[in-house]
């Protein structure tokens, strides 16, 4: 869980370094029932300041400089393009995804294993990444193992979490939850 991502009191330490507050989140964790294969968008020079990113980078990279030589340069260009299209720090209109939706349906038509896109968090700074995956693939390729309810308790620079309830009986079709304390409020 990225807490960069979900509170905006992570983002900005700077100016939120000395606050206090306490707030809740609910976090789910999925079991990968078979290997999948989501779209990777990161040809970004910002995505490549985590490790992680650096590696998957360099992996379709030189892939991609294998199969098709004569074309490195070309297909850096259109990249770094449409990975600039799923990394804007501003939107202020839906139209604004027009490409990066665009771009993702393409890759579905192209490759019917692709499930969904994995793309750099701006939020975080591009040291993590969002993934967006389709729910009749999410059903078909995963299983919810947990829900937990968090309680996020920051004092000042100090933060401290604590997993406060669990689902106990996710329900039919995953409705309904049951939660391990019905009291809580």
């Amino acid at each position: 869980m990225s807490l960069i991502e979900t509170s905006e009191i992570f983002r900005d330490m700077e100016k939120n370094g000395n606050l206090d507050k306490k707030f809740y989140a609910t976090l789910g964790r999925w079991k990968l029932k078979k290997e999948t294969e989501v779209l990777e968008i990161i040809f970004s020079e910002d995505y490549l300041k985590s490790e992680e990113n650096r590696r998957a980078f360099n992996y379709h990279w030189n892939n991609l400089k294998n199969q098709l030589p004569d074309y490195e340069e070309r297909f850096k260009l259109i990249l770094e393009f449409f990975t600039s299209e799923f990394a804007k720090k501003i939107i202020d209109s839906h139209e604004r995804y027009k490409i990066s939706s665009s771009y993702f349906n393409l890759s579905l038509n192209s490759s019917p294993n692709i499930g969904g896109v994995k793309y750099p968090s701006v939020k975080s700074d591009y040291l993590g990444y969002n993934l967006a995956l389709l729910p009749e693939f999410l059903e078909e390729n995963f299983e919810l193992a947990n829900v937990s309810l968090l309680e996020i308790d920051k004092k000042g620079k100090s933060t401290t979490v604590e997993i406060v309830n669990n689902v106990v009986d996710f329900g039919e079709n995953l409705k309904n939850f049951t939660w391990e304390n019905k009291d809580f409020n």
